[in-house]
């Protein structure tokens, strides 16, 4: 046989082992999650025990959020009345923290279940909803003075553990003014994000 054909021969022979090969080698990569030990998988029952309280908990949280506009255009009036409105946007927030990242991590566990891309879907529409519900307070907050601000925080105990907070949206009076309320919700979107995002690592780990 020629050289040049028997190369030929060879390489071909080659190709059909690696081809009959391959679903071996896929087969054997192929996981079934329900076989895998536990402490290597997430718990994610931390969130929720079940799929149904994930949906008890974001109807609630969905009937909820409309309470934010209770608030506006009120937030300068009282120390009290800007601290209501801060813990109860923070308390939806965390709430709405914890049903998006289920929601994340149960469809990342497998991507063909459809109920749970689903979820994943709902959680994003359900997070912009929020950002504009809460958008106005952060223009809100700005028009106060610093002097207010401060006042409004020796008045209101509440206010303490939002002093960070506020101090950090009062040094953006610059930008605010420069770019206008268009700015501050697509930071509020951000910071939403970046937050989820912290809270999933925890539970990738």
């Amino acid at each position: 046989m020629p050289v040049r054909l028997r190369t030929k021969v060879r390489r071909i022979a080659v190709a059909i082992a690696i081809l009959a090969a391959l679903p071996i080698a896929l087969q054997s990569q192929e996981r079934d999650r329900s076989k895998i030990a536990d402490h290597y998988k997430w718990d994610l029952t931390a969130l929720f025990p079940s799929d149904q309280m994930w949906r008890s908990g974001k109807d609630t949280l969905v009937a909820e959020i409309p309470k934010l506009r209770e608030f506006q255009g009120t937030l300068a009036t009282s120390a009290k009345r800007l601290a209501d409105a801060l813990e109860t946007r923070s308390r939806l927030e965390r709430d709405l923290n914890r049903l998006y990242v289920y929601a994340n991590l149960i469809s990342d566990q497998d991507t063909r279940v459809s109920a749970y891309l689903g979820m994943k879907q709902e959680m994003d529409q359900l997070a912009s909803t929020f950002g504009t519900e809460s958008a106005y307070m952060e223009p809100e907050i700005l028009k106060i003075d610093t002097g207010t601000l401060d006042q409004f925080v020796s008045q209101e105990p509440r206010l303490q553990v939002y002093r960070h907070y506020l101090d950090d949206v009062t040094r953006r009076r610059g930008a605010y003014r420069q770019y206008g309320g268009r700015k501050v919700a697509g930071e509020c979107a951000n910071d939403f994000a970046r937050t989820a995002k912290r809270f999933q690592h925890l539970f990738e780990r």
